[in-house]
């Protein structure tokens, strides 16, 4: 990673990632809010069959590959 300095605070930036991180002691609190969001997945949004159904991720993959053949 290379590092640059804004306003005194080393921040990384890795070359292949749109991700600029620093404050390493901020993973601690990402961990806990997301602890608290698959939480709530869990209780009001559980998966079931046919779940994948609503991935807009995956059908834009699956439309570039029928684009593709």
């Amino acid at each position: 990673m290379d590092a640059i300095v804004i306003g005194g605070q080393k921040i990384q930036s890795a070359a292949d990632r749109n991700n600029l991180v620093s404050h390493p002691y901020n993973v601690v609190r990402m961990e806990e809010r997301w602890a608290e969001v698959y939480g709530a997945f869990e209780k009001y949004a559980p998966r079931h069959e046919g779940y994948e159904a609503g991935d807009v991720q995956l059908w834009v993959d699956q439309m570039r590959a029928a684009r593709k053949s």
